[in-house]
């Protein structure tokens, strides 16, 4: 019987949220009514706030928000988010974000309903369930945008919602949808708090304190991800903000350069600078001289993270972007590094039509910097060239690659390989884009698997993996080579013995590749693109037998995903795969060994 009034609940908001510009306004009380008396039904509960969110959804309704938050409801709503049952916690938070986001203005709520809601979401909104604190987040900024607030409300956002936001804007494992969620709730709290400790000037000074007291709480709440979370936010803050606010906000950034906020306060500025025109505001000139002499040896984080701030800033700025290739075009150039991980950044984000106005003389700076003796250097230039590529296809095959691939010095070919391994994942890539620059080079490029330098194999490594995820039409012409590459790499090893004096240490320099073979391997399996079944098993038959445990791990993984694909061919294999496997289950542990390394 349950199970038949869940599904007649879900029929209700299905239909209503379809038919509702159709159906008469008492009709479609009637049937929102109906749901809301299921609320006060502990067993219909859920079904009920779920049916109600897919018609707070739906484009076709406007009324439904008015008639379930109004006098009282939205209290009753609120209070079932202080249940303990996530399920309930999780419908309720999608139904409030809905409701509250097609709430009219001036709707009639209840007094201290907004304040209570407020309390209760921001309660949810921690960073050990992230997808709760994504909704809990949403629901703020909808309740705060949306409603008047009150005295109460305002004392909520003060006492409540602000400290919540505050702990959870340095959290490391913020990012994505609950980020700007977040982001969101700032940015509301600054527009309708009127003022005071809800005020823009007092949220900007919050919140590199949290950062800071959260960082001498917990170091790894200090670590990179957690300084950009907070500069998201700072960033969404000030770009919402009115010019007179906006530009003190980026003087103040300015000053705290020099001082020990200085990673945070750069890393803010190249997050504003990617929204904002900040050229005349003095951001461009105060992170350029933050780069120093710019000697890769001297490329400390701070100086790397003004870098990549730097080439934000000029991408939101595009008409800068021709100092910045004088600067790289300087002979000598000490800061080429650090130039090219900045003009990195401003390929990824500038304009598309600024890039391809400048795409050949790129190109021709990027190969100039590959062919010269910084590995560094070669690298970042490499992956410079592959995020160019989603651009300007022709113009990196035509005078990047194929100098590269006919070089005669293999470090060049590497970072071809490089570069192609960028091309297939970068942010603006498009299967046209890969197709017009690789198809025609992925022969050569794949045949690097070949090359006796090692650094070469590992190159063209992380291509076929990068491809194997990303773009895998690419290999499908190629698919034989690559998997009987990969089953050679796979059992590789290339020891030596390293006499220290005291002693000797035996050194496998086949290990990194062993390792990125079976994990191009399995990728290739995850996506069911593997021919030849058998020979996957035999990899790991002999990957289960080798001395290194996490060869070994991987290789018991890649097992479990060959039995779900075709459980026939490792049934053929059981002989060479159950020794391995009785050794490793009747290992002997050595005391000591932590828990986690069992």
């Amino acid at each position: 019987d349950l199970e038949i009034r869940e599904r007649a609940i879900e029929c209700v908001g299905d239909v209503t949220a379809r038919f509702a510009d159709v159906m008469d306004s008492d009709l479609l009380k009637g049937a929102v009514s109906d749901l809301v008396e299921q609320l006060d039904r502990e067993a219909t509960r859920c079904s009920a706030l779920r049916a109600l969110a897919v018609i707070a959804n739906s484009p076709r309704t406007s009324s439904t928000a008015s008639i379930v938050l109004e006098k009282g409801g939205l209290g009753t709503l609120s209070s079932f988010l202080e249940h303990h049952a996530r399920p309930l916690q999780q419908a309720t938070l999608e139904a409030l974000g809905a409701l509250l986001r097609t709430l009219p203005p001036k709707s009639k709520l209840k007094a201290g309903d907004v304040a209570c809601t407020l309390t209760n979401a921001s309660s949810l909104a921690k960073d050990s369930d992230l997808h709760l604190a994504h909704l809990a987040t949403k629901t703020i900024a909808a309740a705060v945008s949306t409603c008047s607030l009150d005295k109460k409300a305002k004392t909520a956002c003060e006492n409540d919602v602000l400290p919540a936001a505050l702990t959870l804007a340095a959290s490391p494992l913020l990012q994505g949808a609950p980020l700007d969620g977040l982001a969101d709730v700032f940015e509301a709290i600054a527009l309708k708090g009127g003022g005071g400790a809800l005020g823009f000037d007092a949220l900007l000074s919050a919140l590199p304190d949290a950062a800071r007291v959260a960082k001498e709480e917990d170091p790894v709440r200090g670590s990179r991800q957690a300084r950009k979370n907070v500069a998201v936010v700072i960033a969404r803050l000030c770009a919402a903000a009115d010019a007179s606010t906006l530009k003190k906000a980026v003087a103040n950034l300015v000053s705290q350069v020099g001082d020990e906020n200085k990673l945070l306060a750069v890393t803010a500025l190249g997050e504003l600078g990617r929204r904002c025109d900040l050229s005349k505001l003095g951001a461009i000139n105060t992170l350029t001289d933050c780069l120093g002499a710019g000697d890769v040896g001297d490329a400390d984080e701070a100086k790397t993270a003004a870098a990549a701030a730097l080439g934000s800033c000029v991408a939101g700025a595009p008409h800068e972007l021709d100092g910045l290739l004088d600067a790289l075009d300087e002979d000598p150039c000490p800061r080429e590094y650090l130039l090219l991980i900045a003009l990195r950044e401003v390929v990824a984000h500038a304009p598309s039509d600024r890039i391809k106005s400048v795409a050949l003389r790129l190109v021709q700076r990027l190969l100039t910097a590959v062919q010269g003796n910084q590995e560094a250097v070669a690298d970042s230039a490499a992956e410079c060239a592959g995020a160019l590529a989603a651009i300007a296809p022709e113009a990196v095959a035509q005078h990047f690659l194929d100098p590269l691939l006919t070089a005669s010095d293999v470090k060049h070919k590497a970072s071809a390989a490089a570069c192609a391994k960028a091309a297939t994942s970068a942010k603006l890539a498009t299967d046209a884009s890969v197709a017009a620059a690789l198809v025609d080079r992925l022969e050569p490029l794949l045949k690097l698997l070949d090359d006796d330098d090692l650094d070469c194999k590992k190159k063209a490594l992380g291509l076929v993996h990068a491809a194997a995820h990303n773009r895998l039409s690419l290999l499908e012409a190629h698919s034989g080579f690559v998997e009987s590459r990969l089953a050679t790499l796979a059992a590789l090893k290339i020891e030596h013995v390293v006499d220290l004096g005291p002693f000797k240490h035996k050194v496998d320099d086949g290990l990194p590749l062993r390792k990125a073979a079976l994990a191009a391997l399995a990728t290739l399996v995850d996506r069911k693109a593997v021919q030849d079944t058998a020979s996957c098993v035999d990899v790991v038959a002999g990957a289960l037998a080798d001395k290194n445990a996490d060869v070994q791990a991987q290789a018991h993984q890649l097992l479990v995903k060959l039995c779900a694909l075709d459980a026939a061919s490792v049934l053929a294999k059981a002989d060479a795969i159950c020794e391995p496997l009785d050794k490793a289950v009747h290992k002997k542990i050595k005391e000591g060994t932590a828990k986690d390394d069992r």
